[in-house]
């Protein structure tokens, strides 16, 4: 199962405290714009009903929801980099430790996120084979270990991940053709639901690569476990 390697594995462990974190202020953001646009809709609801608004109180509107916008898109963007620079490392550990027949390479755990079709399924399958191979791993040493992550919440992080790539299309688009203030106020709750939806995939991430990263220190460590066993094995 596993080959003499000289290549040393690269610490991940920084990389999901920085990924972590960056989910949680990333939910924190998230938080805010779910309750703006919830004043957003409040607002356009008030105005369908014949509600007036001065202009200044529009325009602070407008620029509340512009504000929180550009912070959740950059913290959006950053949260992507910093979640694939880990789960190639993670994965590609895997190369490194020795261990033969890894079905993909590691480039291909960014990949996977970006070419059509592919990236409905290969991300779960790599994270899924990333776990099983750490277990094999694992338990070459301690022959009664389980893993300590969930495999549910694995296809748990997959199954939302998709449905909030679903709920963030059909937000972004209704704001491109909304022009009325029923299309606006029809906006606002498509970016409500979406935005909620995206809190509690950011909870599921978070907890997933926390509960990754422990399965990655005790693969490590074991790792050196079943080599030194190897070496003697070899050497007798």
């Amino acid at each position: 199962m596993i080959e003499n390697s000289n290549e040393l594995l690269k610490d991940n462990s920084q990389r999901a405290k920085i990924t972590e974190r960056v989910f949680i202020f990333l939910g924190i953001t998230t938080v805010f714009a779910v309750v703006s646009n919830v004043m957003e809709h409040n607002l356009l609801q008030d105005l369908k009903g014949g509600l007036m608004y001065d202009d200044s109180q529009l325009e602070m509107s407008d620029l509340r929801q512009g504000i929180i916008g550009l912070v959740q898109t950059g913290l959006t963007i950053t949260s992507v980099v910093v979640f694939l620079g880990w789960f190639r490392r993670a994965y590609g550990n895997l190369h490194r430790s020795g261990i033969r027949n890894i079905t993909y390479s590691e480039t291909m755990t960014n990949w996977s996120f970006v070419i059509p079709f592919i990236n409905l399924y290969r991300p779960y399958q790599i994270m899924k084979e990333l776990l099983q191979e750490m277990k094999r791993v694992v338990i070459t040493v301690v022959p009664s270990y389980r893993l300590q992550i969930s495999s549910g919440i694995i296809g748990m992080w997959w199954t939302v991940y998709i449905i909030r790539g679903i709920l963030g299309q059909i937000a972004f688009r209704s704001s491109l053709r909304a022009e009325t203030v029923f299309e606006l106020s029809n906006s606002s709750m498509a970016f409500i639901i979406s935005d909620t939806f995206d809190i509690i995939a950011i909870i599921v991430t978070i907890l997933m690569v926390k509960q990754v990263s422990k399965e990655e220190e005790m693969f490590a460590e074991s790792l050196k476990v079943a080599k030194i066993k190897i070496e003697e094995s070899v050497e007798n």
